[in-house]
C-alpha cells in the first residue's frame, strides 16, 4: 500500500556507517539537500538542533593544536556548518522540530518565529498541556525553516501513548505540534484555525483538513502496527540508493529507531515503537481521515448511561430471582461493551462504556 508519509531513519546502519549521532550538520544538510532533488512535498525534523555545531570550521580553528595561522583564518573564514544547514533548509520545505520543557528557556532573536492561530469561541489556553519553557533551535535555523513544532509526547498514566498533542502553551505562547505544523505547511496556510467551545477545544483546522481533538488539544491517535515500509535508511539516502518514485511528493519525517537515541514510546498495539513513527501515524491518519474521536458530549453519554444502568439493575433486583439479575447484569454488560465496539467500528467514536 502506498503511504503519504516515510521515515527517513537515523537507524543503526547509517550510525555505523556515517558515525554516532549528533552528526557534522554538513552532512545533515546533504540529507535535506537530497530529499530536496528526489521531489519531497515537505520535511519534518523529529529531532533538535539546539547547540551550535562543535563541528563547525571556526570551532575547529580554535580547538585543533598545531595549525599554521594561514589555515586558521581559512577556517574561520568558512560558513558554519549550522549556515550551511539553514540554506539547505531554506532550500526546501521544512518544518524544525522543537522541545517543551518543564523549566523556562532564555529566550532569542528566534522567538518571534511563531505560527499564526484564529480562534473561533472562547480563550483554549486553559485547557491546553502546557510547557513552562520552549526549547528551540540555534536561530540561524529557526529563521531558515518554513515552519517550527514540538515535537513532545506525554504518555497517559499507564505510560501508554494514546493521544498526542498537537497544540499546546510552551512558555506563554500557543504552539502546533510537529506534525500539525507540518500539515499546515503542506497545506500552504498562514495560521491555524482553532474551534473551541466552553468545554474546551474541538478540533484544528488548515485549508481542506480538519482535526478533532479532546478538550486539551490533544489529538486520539488510530495506531496501527509498526511497518517496516514506513521506513527508508538516512545512508541509502546519502548515497544515492532511494528510488525518486520511493519518495517523490511525500511528507518525510527525519527521526530515529536507534535504541540507543532513547526515542521509543509504548503504544496500544506496540510495545516499542519509535518515536518518530507516532508522528508519522498521527499524519497519516488526518490525510487519510482515519480518525478517532472522543466529543466533548462523550463524558455526559456516559455517566448517562451509568445512572440508567444502576437504575434498571436497581428497580429489577426486588422483582426476579438472583438468577435472572445475574441475567439482567450479563445482557447489560454485553450489551454495553458491544455498543461501545459498534461506534468505535463503525464511526470511529470513542464511547467509554467500560464505566457504566
Amino acid at each position: 500500500m502506498s503511504r503519504p508519509v516515510v521515515i527517513v531513519d537515523l537507524d543503526e546502519a547509517s550510525l555505523k556507517d556515517i558515525g554516532q549521532w549528533p552528526w557534522p550538520r554538513t552532512i545533515v544538510a546533504d540529507l535535506v539537500t537530497q530529499l530536496t532533488q528526489l521531489g519531497v512535498a515537505a520535511i519534518a525534523f523529529d529531532v533538535i538542533f539546539a547547540e551550535p555545531d562543535r563541528m563547525s570550521p571556526s570551532i575547529a580553528a580554535t580547538s585543533f593544536r598545531d595549525l599554521d595561522d594561514d589555515t586558521r583564518d581559512k577556517l574561520r573564514n568558512l560558513p558554519s556548518n549550522d549556515e550551511v544547514l539553514a540554506e539547505a533548509i531554506r532550500n526546501s520545505r521544512m518544518v524544525v522540530g522543537q522541545v517543551g520543557s518543564a523549566t523556562a528557556v532564555p529566550r532569542s532573536e528566534a522567538d518571534a518565529l511563531q505560527t499564526g492561530f484564529a480562534v473561533m469561541g472562547p480563550d483554549p489556553a486553559p485547557f491546553l498541556v502546557t510547557f513552562a519553557g520552549l526549547l528551540r533551535n540555534v536561530p540561524a535555523i529557526e529563521q531558515a525553516a518554513a515552519g517550527r513544532g514540538v515535537f513532545s509526547i506525554l504518555p497517559e498514566r499507564d505510560g501508554i501513548i494514546r493521544r498526542v498533542p498537537i497544540i499546546m502553551q510552551a512558555q506563554g505562547e500557543m504552539v502546533p505540534s510537529l506534525s500539525m505544523e507540518l500539515l499546515r505547511v503542506v497545506a500552504g496556510s498562514g495560521a491555524i484555525l482553532v474551534r473551541t467551545d466552553q468545554a474546551g477545544v474541538q478540533n484544528l483546522a488548515v485549508p481542506g483538513l480538519e482535526v478533532p481533538t479532546d478538550q486539551n488539544g490533544r489529538f486520539w491517535v488510530h495506531f496501527n502496527r509498526y511497518d517496516p515500509a514506513r521506513y527508508v535508511s538516512a545512508k541509502d539516502v546519502l548515497q544515492g540508493r532511494v528510488p525518486r518514485d520511493r519518495v517523490e511528493g511525500k511528507l518525510v519525517l527525519i527521526g530515529t529507531s536507534a535504541v540507543g537515541l532513547l526515542d521509543v514510546k509504548t503504544t496500544p498495539v506496540e510495545a516499542a515503537m519509535p518515536g518518530v513513527e507516532v508522528h508519522a501515524q498521527v499524519v497519516e491518519s488526518v490525510l487519510t481521515q482515519s480518525l478517532l474521536t472522543y466529543p466533548n458530549y462523550a463524558i455526559g453519554a456516559e455517566l448517562l448511561v451509568a445512572v440508567l444502568g444502576g437504575l434498571a439493575i436497581i428497580i429489577a433486583a426486588p422483582m426476579l430471582r438472583a438468577s435472572s439479575v445475574t441475567a439482567l447484569g450479563a445482557i447489560l454488560v454485553t450489551a454495553l461493551i458491544g455498543a461501545s465496539w459498534y461506534l468505535y467500528s463503525q464511526y470511529n467514536l470513542l464511547i467509554d462504556f467500560t464505566y457504566p
